[in-house]
């Protein structure tokens, strides 16, 4: 069976508007590296930028994957 997480990432990387923005490029880096601390950083400045918490976040994320 295939690693969900490296299937995400196969499906994040090929999308045309992921390889064409270089800010997105960077946070691909910062996930393959595996550097999980900057990873979090750029999250908690993406969540701050929109305003959210990681709670409705988390939330915002159950709902879209139905979980």
């Amino acid at each position: 069976m295939p690693n969900p997480s490296e299937v995400l990432k196969t499906m994040i990387q090929r999308n045309p508007k992921i390889q064409n923005n270089p800010m997105a490029q960077n946070f691909i880096g910062i996930l393959q590296s595996g550097d999980s601390k900057r990873g979090e950083e750029v999250a908690n400045n993406l969540l701050s930028t929109y305003g959210m918490t990681k709670e409705q976040a988390m939330n915002q994320v159950r709902i879209f994957f139905h979980f």
